[in-house]
């Protein structure tokens, strides 16, 4: 696992990388949503799209009493 793995457009807070996919993950202190726009924006998923294997983003965002998540699968 990458941890805070810079990438060329900035740094992702964790990839995940099996034999088969590659997990791109993003934190936030709120909504999920401002996650999966930061990952999308910046193109995190990008320098993974050549390998091969299904790329998965998850985006998370939590607050004090919640935790909600989304999750894309790319086609490659």
């Amino acid at each position: 696992m990458g941890i805070m793995k810079k990438l060329p457009n900035g740094r992702v807070d964790g990839v995940l990388e099996f034999t088969d996919k590659i997990y791109i993950i993003e934190f936030k202190f709120g909504k999920a949503k401002a996650a999966m726009a930061q990952i999308k924006d910046r193109s995190y998923s990008e320098p993974y799209l050549t390998s091969g294997k299904c790329v998965v983003i998850l985006a998370i965002g939590f607050g004090k009493k919640k935790v909600e998540y989304l999750l894309e699968e790319l086609v490659v």
